[in-house]
């Protein structure tokens, strides 16, 4: 069973995760989501700030937005993980 979920799923299920958490939807966020979509591994808030600044080096992100979004509830973060993760040691 492929369980992957597409970018623009995963952005959908986060801007409204987001806006129920009392958040702004930001192009920041938006960067935050992205660069752990598209990076395997595990990562520090350091990490991920480092990645952004690297790819992305015209848009500026704080540490502290960092650390507010990886914030947001355990459960979400673990079940984007549980299925993102598993979808792509299938192929």
């Amino acid at each position: 069973m492929n369980k992957s979920l597409e970018y623009k799923e995963v952005l959908s299920i986060f801007k409204n995760l987001i806006k129920s958490n009392g958040l702004k939807y930001t192009k920041q966020r938006e960067l935050i989501l992205e660069t752990i979509y598209n990076n395997r591994g595990h990562f520090t808030p350091e990490d991920i700030y480092n990645l952004i600044k690297r790819d992305f080096p015209e848009v500026k992100v704080g540490i502290a937005t960092i650390y507010r979004t990886l914030t947001l509830p355990r459960e979400w973060w673990n079940c984007y993980i549980n299925l993102f993760w598993s979808s792509r040691e299938e192929v």
